[in-house]
């Protein structure tokens, strides 16, 4: 009789190949997993194509620093400097702040003014630490003209190339649309002194005002001699200990610059033997609409005559006060509106 047993290997369907061999490397007859391989191989083959595709097209998501800012949108911007405004995109700027206190915004502040940085090719440098500079009972604010110093004089102490300007911003700011250069609102603002009668290079800083004569939130400064000496002169007056000049940096900037006829009166802080503002005569000192350099959220009711509130689209979003502002009963206000806020930057 025959054989009727069956070779139990002979019960099996044949497999389906997942993909013709043909077109297959023959390496895959070499591994196990084969099914696993072959769905690997296609995927990415898939994925070169498809990158390939849109790069050649330029539909294809860029990388850009901007990508760590959170909700960056796009909106028409008709009011501030552009980076088409510049007029020298050569210029070479360095980005100021600092902050030695435990806040619950510090990761928040820095990325952002790092992404912004990285964005435009500045460099950024920011203090988290206690200046040695500074005399013991100083606060941190006074690290401000310290920096200040260190960064004009990078070039003559240390052998490095100069920056040609500065922007001091404070902690508690966000840059809220990423797309405005500093070289824009360079040119944008040096342009309107030089239709006001101003030598263009003779301006050494770009500072706003709010509903005080100035805030120090936020600048820009030349590397200039005028620069430096002013510099030189706001932290001497800060050190004099004299009555009623030992407050703030900003009181001592307001002092110094209405002492140097760059910005009317009064004085902070007025004292019986507080003199007479000097004659106006300002040619180092640009003072821009403050929603263009320095603007404040709703929240912040402290703004300049003329000017307004924060928009969306805005460069730069300042919080000073948002203590006194936001009451007593908010814990943590700075850190509240950075995070309000933080979604709200934009690119262009």
């Amino acid at each position: 009789m025959p054989n009727l047993d069956i070779d139990p290997e002979s019960k099996r369907k044949p497999r389906r190949r997942s993909c013709p061999s043909n077109i297959l490397p023959k390496w895959f007859t070499a591994i196990p997993h084969k099914r696993i391989a072959q769905f690997v191989f296609l995927f990415m083959v898939t994925y070169l194509v498809l990158v390939a595709y849109f790069t050649g097209t330029g539909t294809g998501v860029q990388d850009s620093p901007s990508s760590s800012l959170a909700a960056a949108e796009t909106v028409p911007v008709p009011d501030i400097a552009t980076p088409a405004a510049a007029a020298d995109d050569q210029l070479s700027i360095v980005i100021l702040t600092t902050e030695n206190r435990p806040v619950s915004y510090t990761s928040l502040s820095l990325l952002n003014k790092h992404a912004y940085a990285l964005r435009h090719n500045y460099d950024f440098l920011p203090l988290l630490a206690h200046h040695p500079g500074l005399p013991e009972l100083k606060g941190q604010v006074w690290a401000k003209m310290l920096m200040l110093r260190d960064a004009f004089d990078r070039k003559d102490k240390y052998g490095l190339p100069k920056w040609d300007w500065v922007l001091w911003i404070d902690f508690d700011t966000l840059v809220t649309n990423i797309s405005v250069s500093v070289e824009g609102v360079i040119a944008q603002e040096l342009a309107l002194a030089e239709r006001e009668g101003r030598e263009r290079d003779g301006v050494d800083m770009l500072v706003g005002r709010d509903c005080n004569p100035l805030n120090a939130g936020v600048f820009l400064m030349r590397n200039s001699e005028w620069s430096r000496e002013f510099v030189t002169r706001v932290w001497e007056r800060g050190m004099s200990g004299k009555e009623g000049e030992e407050g703030s940096e900003q009181d001592a900037m307001q002092r110094t610059l209405i002492d140097l006829g760059e910005i009317p009166g009064p004085y902070p802080r007025p004292g019986p033997k507080t003199p007479s503002p000097p004659t106006l005569d300002p040619r180092h000192v640009w003072m821009p609409d403050q929603h263009k350099l320095n603007a404040y959220p709703d929240e912040i009711g402290c703004v300049q005559d003329g000017s307004r509130q924060w928009r969306r689209g805005d460069w730069i979003l300042h919080f000073p006060g948002a203590w006194a502002y936001l009451g007593k009963g908010v814990e943590d206000p700075y850190g509240v509106l950075m995070r309000k806020y933080e979604g709200r930057v934009v690119d262009r």
